[in-house]
């Protein structure tokens, strides 16, 4: 299907104007449980009250588009009233909206420098001469680029060009987060959004102000990133242990210049590039390599120059939503922040402190079961201490096809379901709708959820989840298993510059871990130890609340978390991982002496290796069950089932009820070029532990497809063992306590939902 775009934003237009007299400012919220993503409200906005009901939709994250841009359909300063225009259409219908803004620019590689295009027009032709931009030394810059942008080893400005999935080729900037004019400018555009109505602030790629992740941060002292460095330096330094590094002048430091003349320089790799007629950058980005990478890695300078690359774009953000949000309880307003934390990994995920969502964008690489994401799920939710709700998105099919080489099925809202059920089985964990799905082959805009056959059966979930709302709010997880992850591990293994990238091979190991331990039917929760400075977590307090800790690959942690360790070990806790365990401490420094402990269990480094052979869609059995004997010889299991390896058992516990869930995902996926379906899975048995003075009212299963089942049940000491006659996707189990005044058990009837 194919949508009349021109037909349709006339529509959406003229019902504007109607409504236009009917509508607030804003609209209130709170907490929402179903909350759409990347919905282009400029298109279908004639269909967001059937949305709205189909849905039970309660929020639209991430929806007016106000890109730091300028193009001929979207001309500031003009665009703030059509902006402002779709907020209201949203609260004419009572739905909180979202905007999204990007911490870059954006602009095109190929038209000529004097084209009315972009932010370099923006910024030469509707800027005020207030607003324009300085270099340290205080002279106005006559372009955003020679000023704003990062610095590549050689010199060129850093981009990142962007793919032609649009049928043209545009990039975003890296733009120096030292910078207080880029600092400033943010705030402003933050605040027209605020005034334009918006309820929530979404700030799309982070990586742009990571400068490091495209090769940038090599700015000398003329930049604002390597005036700034010196700066740090001189904070951390005294004078004498400047010049014992070899650092004589620091008020002229250029860490380039530094490592040319205290190492050995194989070359560097840049790829010129001409973007805007008159600019250089090095696309791919420029790659260095001297004649030993891993001496230079432990120089104290490239250490201290990593940590402050981090902390720049980390102070950039805190500084922006602090003043965001104070600009905005100015006028009695609540703006949700939120930022896109990349698969909730490094460098993004550090910046969950200063949102108040951990919004993840994540995407279904391959299909069910060999690409399973409830890991994603637990990662953000143990970088915000378990304070934060985690909103997962994903652009299904747009920037990959999980099917390939095969095009994508006709219809794949089982695919879709058993994201929503896989996300929505983790504490305070919400899947967004994803408007988003559809592949460019299909046209512009997506459309499969908006229109589609697809729509029917996914917002046959949705609505489930809102009705079952209860089901899904103060949950915590039940389980005596941690995947222990550490954020130094994976710093100190990323610095793209010099083709660093094993912080990646980092995440699958733990990856392949993760979906092990779904495979054996073995709840774990994930512990993310942080890092002073970058993310502090309070992971360490948690490790009690465990008999079994997990931590392969983890060679990098603090004194203190390792103290915290020792401690649980010789408390009878038990840890397995691998020999590389904790060599180096949190600053990449090698230990003298390692864990020697009788309850500790090294094993070799396969969870790589597991999660590629499943890339393959060809497990590799032996390192399963290599894995599965090595877990099994060494914990106490609170729960056993026959079910198949396809099968993710959840267990969680409500905090406010005292009831006990069990969330059972169907993984047994399959499909043609029609559709996808799962094969039910018959007759699964599932014992659980509970504590022993736990009395059971009642026990019933629910499910989007089959609605209330009340089941029966035996009790054997603490366990408590049932059957599943039949689990189609989703199912859940609700173990009901006996309560005050509560009413007979209802076993067998069967209900509707």
């Amino acid at each position: 299907m194919f949508v009349n775009l021109s037909t349709k934003r006339i529509a959406v237009c003229l019902m504007i104007f109607v409504l236009m007299a009917n509508i607030s400012t804003a609209t209130q919220w709170n907490d929402p449980i179903v909350v759409g993503d990347a919905f282009r409200i400029e298109f279908y906005g004639d269909m967001l009250n059937e949305i709205k009901n189909d849905y039970q939709l309660e929020f639209l994250h991430n929806t007016v588009q106000a890109w730091i841009d300028y193009r001929p359909w979207m001309k500031y300063p003009g665009e703030w009233r059509h902006i402002q225009s779709l907020i209201s259409l949203s609260h004419a219908y009572d739905i909180p909206v979202g905007i999204a803004v990007g911490w870059h620019v954006g602009d095109s590689v190929d038209d000529p420098y004097n084209s009315q295009i972009g932010f370099l027009y923006y910024y030469q032709h509707v800027m005020p001469y207030s607003q324009k931009w300085r270099y340290p030394n205080g002279t106005i810059s006559s372009d955003p680029y020679t000023v704003g942008l990062s610095r590549s080893f050689s010199g060129y400005l850093t981009i990142r060009i962007l793919g032609e999935e649009l049928g043209r080729r545009d990039f975003y900037g890296i733009m120096q987060p030292q910078n207080p004019y880029w600092r400033d400018f943010l705030l402003y555009w933050t605040r027209k959004a605020v005034d334009s109505g918006a309820d929530a602030i979404f700030f799309d790629s982070p990586d742009a102000i990571f400068t490091f992740v495209w090769g940038g941060g090599w700015g000398c002292k003329d930049t604002w990133e390597g005036r700034g460095f010196i700066e740090y330096l001189k904070s951390k330094f005294t004078k004498s242990q400047l010049s014992e590094l070899g650092i004589k002048d620091v008020d002229n430091f250029c860490l380039r210049t530094y490592l040319e003349n205290k190492y050995p320089l194989k070359g560097a790799h840049p790829v010129p590039t001409p973007f805007r007629e008159r600019f250089l950058t090095s696309w791919p980005f420029e790659l260095v390599e001297f004649e030993n990478n891993s001496e230079v890695l432990s120089d104290p300078i490239v250490k201290e120059a990593l940590l402050y690359w981090y902390q720049s774009a980390i102070a950039l953000v805190k500084n922006v939503s602090a003043e965001t949000r104070e600009y905005a309880e100015k006028s009695h307003r609540k703006v949700l922040l939120s930022t896109n934390e990349f698969y909730a990994w490094i460098p993004h995920i550090t910046l969950t402190p200063y949102m108040d969502v951990v919004y993840v964008e994540d995407s279904q690489l391959r299909p069910f079961p060999y690409q399973t994401n409830g890991l994603v799920c637990k990662l953000a939710r143990a970088s915000s201490n378990f304070t934060k709700p985690v909103w997962i998105g994903e652009w299904t099919l747009w920037f990959a096809n999980p099917f390939e080489p095969e095009s994508p099925p006709g219809d794949i809202s089982t695919l879709i379901k058993l994201r929503i059920a896989e996300i929505y089985s983790n504490p305070d964990c919400r899947m967004l709708i994803p408007f988003g799905t559809g592949s460019s082959d299909e046209g512009w805009p997506p459309h499969r959820l908006v229109s589609s056959r697809e729509k029917k059966e996914v917002s046959k979930y949705y609505r489930f989840i809102s009705n079952m709302r209860e089901l899904f709010e103060n949950t915590h997880s039940y389980s005596n298993v941690a995947l222990l992850v550490s954020l130094p591990t994976a710093i100190w293994q990323y610095f793209p510059a010099f083709g660093i990238c094993d912080s990646d091979e980092y995440y699958n190991e733990i990856r392949g871990w993760a979906r092990a331990l779904e495979e054996m039917h073995i709840p774990y929760d994930v512990l993310f130890l942080g890092m002073n400075g970058i993310l502090s977590t309070d992971s360490y307090k948690r490790l009690k609340n465990y008999k079994l800790l997990i931590a392969p690959g983890l060679s990098r942690i603090s004194s203190r978390d390792l103290n915290e360790i020792e401690m649980f070990l010789e408390s009878g806790g038990r840890l397995v991982t691998t020999a590389d365990f904790a060599l180096y401490d949190d600053m990449n420094n090698k230990r003298n002496s390692i864990i020697n402990n009788k309850n500790v269990i090294v094993i070799d480094k396969v969870g790589k290796s597991y999660w590629d052979s499943l890339g393959e869609k060809k497990p590799d059995n032996s390192l399963f069950n290599y894995m599965m004997k090595k877990i099994t010889l060494n914990m106490d299991k609170i729960l056993h089932t026959n079910a198949s390896n396809d099968v993710m058992i959840t267990p969680l516990k409500k905090s406010d009820t005292d009831e006990f869930i069990l969330s059972l995902v169907n993984y047994n996926y399959h499909y043609d070029k029609i559709h996808d379906w799962t094969t039910p899975e018959k007759n699964i048995k599932i014992e659980l532990r509970i504590p022993e003075n736990y009395e059971i009212m009642q026990i019933f299963s629910i499910s989007p497809e089959e609605g209330k089942n009340y089941l029966k049940y035996t009790r054997r000491g603490n366990w408590i063992i049932l059957n599943i006659d039949n689990l189609i996707t989703w199912k859940l189990v609700v173990i009901e306590p006996v309560r005050k005044s509560s009413p007979p058990a209802l076993d067998g009837r069967i209900y509707a939902v």
